[in-house]
């Protein structure tokens, strides 16, 4: 088990230049609406690259990395459910309002923005292109922060049917809005009762006042009642009640599945770039 920490930053500071001499492998995305590009790479706590870069970016280092454990592959063949997420960043999403039910709505100091603590999911979301997926690859994250899930025709040819609570939407293109080839989301629909989850600690939310789950750190195992996990041919998801942000309450969800779907990925080597953690 080792300390992981993933950075998606802005090309800037010199930061690319750091990584390229300490040879360190990021992937590099096209460039925004605003003409920046981000660079998405790992480190780990134990390797002495770290705390060169904690020396040369303290700040970044300190509040913009996913900190997380890497478990070994027993420690993931070993657990009956887990969490999935994917480390790829290809495809390039756009935030579409109309396609979310935007709930609990706040500003911050010195910006007139109005903000949202709770996003529900009510359309098929966007993104500026097609994902050119690689021979290996049959899922892929956005390349921002969220934590949607995203897979390839192929992919969902595998999978569809043979998880309930699982579905497939097709994305839009931006501006354009016919649906994107060869990408699909993965839309997980069956929804965890807050009360089957048991790390971290019960919050309610400033603006609205529900209950939420505060995690101090996705370090932290998440832990589920296993009454709420009674059948193995079935996904789940947190819903939108999971939050890391002790100010504001934004929330995020996450993704749960049996072992049965690790092993079933595993057998057709779609395991590429996918991150389970134990529950």
């Amino acid at each position: 088990m080792r300390i992981q920490y993933h950075y998606c930053l802005e090309n800037k500071w010199g930061l690319e230049k750091f990584l390229n001499t300490n040879e360190i492998s990021y992937e590099k995305t096209d460039e925004w609406l605003d003409g920046d590009s981000l660079l998405i790479f790992d480190l780990y706590e134990d390797e002495k690259v770290y705390t060169k870069f904690k020396i040369h970016f303290p700040y970044v280092a300190m509040l913009d990395a996913d900190k997380s454990v890497v478990y070994s592959k027993e420690d993931i063949q070993n657990a009956e459910w887990l969490t999935v997420r994917s480390k790829g960043t290809k495809v390039q999403w756009i935030y579409n309002e109309k396609a979310f039910n935007q709930q609990c709505p706040y500003k911050r100091i010195f910006i007139k923005d109005i903000y949202y603590r709770h996003l529900q999911q009510t359309d098929i979301l966007e993104a500026t292109k097609r994902v050119h997926w690689g021979r290996r690859q049959y899922f892929s994250g956005p390349a921002t922060g969220d934590t949607f899930l995203f897979c390839s025709e192929r992919a969902k040819s595998l999978l569809n049917k043979k998880w309930a609570g699982l579905s497939f939407y097709p994305v839009k293109k931006y501006r354009t809005q016919k649906m994107i080839d060869d990408l699909y989301q993965l839309y997980f629909s069956e929804v965890l009762s807050v009360n089957a989850i048991c790390g971290g600690k019960k919050i309610i939310c400033r603006g609205c006042g529900r209950e939420l789950v505060y995690i101090s750190s996705m370090v932290q195992m998440l832990h589920i009642d296993r009454q709420h996990l009674k059948d193995t041919q079935m996904v789940y998801t947190t819903g939108e009640v999971l939050t890391m942000d002790s100010i504001h309450n934004e929330t995020f969800s996450l993704y749960v599945v049996p072992q049965e779907f690790y092993q079933f990925c595993e057998r057709y080597e779609m395991n590429r770039g996918m991150v389970y953690e134990p529950i």
